[in-house]
């Protein structure tokens, strides 16, 4: 009889990633973010992945092809005004919709968290396949994009519309078959000129459409600036007191040595939820064939292929093993062996990443009914979606509006002890409500100037912040994350009828990756751990979790390993941490110096320096995402499984240059 071993299947569910400014791409998405907000336009994904791919010069990563599709599909949308549109209010309704009925932006937080990763243009590619085939008469016009176009309606102040909603489903069709009038679309992705013939232009949307989803990640940066602040200055002014050593290095509370300070390292932090289950296997099964002194010695092994392979072997890890490696080594040699098991691990890593995400699409596409009444009265907790693609819209949907409420209530101090235990301590940017939005946005800002910055700016106040958003992500009702694990546990049983498998308890992990941030690491790591082993009511994190708390430091990675999805390995598999013997690490975690003047007028100090207490003027709201009638902000409900309430009015998005008509002013239809 076969002997019996424990199989771990662990996948990626959740991320949330938090760039730097001294981090090219973490500089990139911020810039964006403070201009536009929550309205993604196309320019900041094609510079994005134009980036990504000049990188890999090589093209070595085996994501590369898949991702200059990408830019071709990008570039292609690009090119017509109608479909540029309906993207930027796509990932708007993506990222939450904004906080009133206007307009597409969260006007009144001072943070954002907005959706990151391939499922944008996997999405955004099957709404247009959607209208091509609608108009063929193929299928039904999804609900979402019946609105959207409703949304893009343009008409006159007095009412009558200039270009209406099937006009508009028509120029996108008509673009489609015919691109520009001319023969075929001249695209450049990264240096290499394209044509795109027009009867190609389907083809390539479709290809984009036909791509599985991949996990869930977000984004945490700044959100769009105030009216008068100037965004271009704030960089400079945060990128030069970067280089004279005035802002990351001042922060780290742990002292290291007594030489001069650092200028602050680039890079990210995140906090990953992934699923982890445990199944007995026979041992023919399972992919552990080595022992870790084995594979140990497998791996010194690596080392004399670098020049061949064209990398350092000896930081590998699953996440950023490439399949092609294995063609160039000996399959006879111990450093195949160790390359047969990284890819042996992605694979499996791949598997069961794939497995959390049909499982949240497949509840989301089902919604969830519970009886409203005696009467046996079903009402929806999660309302039925027609298609998967507005199912996974839904989720995203849900998780960012979500979210982005909780981060105006958290910056406000509105929120109690269990639904926010990382506000035990505060900071001066939550006590001193006398402050004006704008002041406070600033000293925010700052925070994201570096990794110690992140980590150790205003008593710890991003990884308190993300902390929490985590404990929520793990306990709301909004987001089902216990009901996905345990349908994930029924599937992988059904699936696996000769595997026992459970729900292994949940932990937290801190990968170990440099000492410097261990003290920030650690506090995320309190906070999480003092919910995890908690007693009361809802509290507490379902079985089948493990969260990890990274942050990396990317001064020491190729540019090409930036990205969240490829820099982040299992625990296990961190490359080993830099030489910091000579950084030295000096001065107070809750006092920032005193760069310059803001970039905008009427600065009123800092935030360790509380203002005194007069009264302001509540400041005009002139800008161009002018909110146009206020909401009574509503208590935050904690962990409370409550019957899911109508859909509210969704949001207007702002009037775009395309079209200097007046937007209409309607209350829209709700989309179930």
């Amino acid at each position: 009889m076969a002997s019996v071993n424990k199989k771990i299947l662990s996948g990626e569910l959740f991320d949330l990633g938090v760039g730097t400014l001294n981090n090219k791409f973490g500089k990139e998405h911020i810039e964006h973010i403070m201009k536009y907000g929550i309205y993604f336009r196309l320019d900041k994904f094609i510079h994005e992945l134009e980036m990504i791919i000049t990188d890999d010069k090589s093209g070595s990563n085996q994501k590369t092809e898949k991702r200059k599709y990408r830019l071709i599909f990008l570039k292609i949308c690009q090119q017509s005004p109608v479909i540029s549109e309906l993207f930027g209010l796509f990932c708007a309704h993506l990222n939450g919709g904004g906080d009133n009925d206007d307009e597409y932006q969260f006007q009144k937080n001072l943070l954002l968290i907005t959706v990151a990763g391939g499922n944008i243009f996997t999405l955004f590619a099957q709404l247009l396949v959607n209208i091509y085939e609608y108009s063929l008469g193929s299928t039904n016009l999804m609900k979402i994009n019946d609105y959207f176009l409703g949304e893009l309606e343009v008409r006159l102040e007095d009412g009558d519309i200039l270009q209406d909603k099937n006009q508009l489903g028509t120029s996108i069709v008509n673009f489609i078959k015919n691109g520009d009038g001319t023969p075929g679309l001249n695209i450049n992705t990264g240096g290499e000129p394209y044509l795109i013939l027009t009867t190609e232009i389907f083809e390539y949307i479709n290809l984009i459409a036909k791509l599985p989803y991949s996990d869930f990640d977000f984004k945490l940066s700044p959100n769009i600036s105030p009216e008068d602040f100037d965004i271009n200055t704030a960089i400079k002014l945060v990128e030069q007191a970067t280089l004279n050593g005035q802002m990351g290095s001042t922060l780290v509370p742990d002292k290291i040595s007594d030489t001069d300070s650092i200028n602050g390292s680039p890079g990210f932090l995140l906090l990953r939820a992934k699923s982890y289950v445990v199944c007995n296997a026979p041992k023919d099964q399972i992919d552990e064939k080595y022992n870790p002194k084995e594979l140990n010695e497998f791996k010194k092994d690596c080392k004399k292929y670098d020049d061949l392979l064209g990398i350092k072997t000896q930081a590998l890890y699953p996440q950023i093993m490439q399949r092609q490696y294995l063609d160039s080594i000996d399959p006879r040699s111990n450093c195949y062996k160790f390359l047969e098991h990284l890819q042996k691990k992605r694979d499996l890593i791949g598997d069961a990443t794939q497995s959390n995400v049909n499982e949240v699409v497949e509840l989301f596409n089902k919604g969830i009914y519970e009886k409203a009444n005696k009467d046996g009265t079903l009402a929806p907790q999660i309302p039925k979606s027609d298609t998967m693609t507005e199912a996974l819209i839904l989720y995203l949907h849900s998780v960012t509006k979500t979210f982005n409420d909780y981060l105006h209530l958290w910056e406000n101090n509105r929120l109690g002890i269990n639904s926010a235990p990382g506000l035990n301590h505060k900071s001066s940017v939550l006590e001193n409500t006398e402050k004006k939005h704008i002041d406070k946005y600033w000293e925010i800002f700052k925070l994201f100037a570096t990794l110690e910055n992140l980590l150790y700016g205003e008593n710890n106040l991003i990884p308190r912040l993300i902390a929490d958003i985590m404990i929520n992500y793990l306990n709301l009702p909004n987001f089902q994350t216990e009901r996905i694990l345990d349908n994930l546990l029924v599937t992988y049983n059904s699936n696996n009828k000769n595997d026992k498998c459970e729900l292994a308890p949940a932990d937290i992990i801190i990968a170990p990756t440099n000492k410097i941030f261990n003290s920030g690491l650690k506090k995320i790591k309190e906070i999480l751990q003092d919910s995890l082993y908690s007693t009361f009511g809802e509290i507490g994190f379902p079985d089948g979790l493990r969260v990890t708390v990274n942050a990396i430091d990317t001064s020491s990675f190729e540019p090409s390993q930036t990205q969240i999805q490829a820099a982040i390995p299992n625990a296990e598999y961190i490359p080993a941490p830099r030489n910091t013997t000579g950084l030295g690490i000096r001065g107070s975690p809750t006092e920032f110096i005193k760069t310059s003047n803001p970039p905008y007028p009427g600065y009123q100090g800092g935030l360790s320096k509380k203002t005194k207490n007069k009264k302001h003027k509540k400041d005009k709201k002139d800008k161009k995402h002018k909110k146009t009638k206020n909401k009574k902000d509503k208590k935050y409900k904690k962990h409370k499984n409550s019957k899911n309430k109508k859909d509210k009015k969704h949001k207007k998005h702002k009037k775009t240059k395309k079209h200097k008509k007046t937007k209409k002013h309607k209350k829209t239809k709700k989309i179930n």
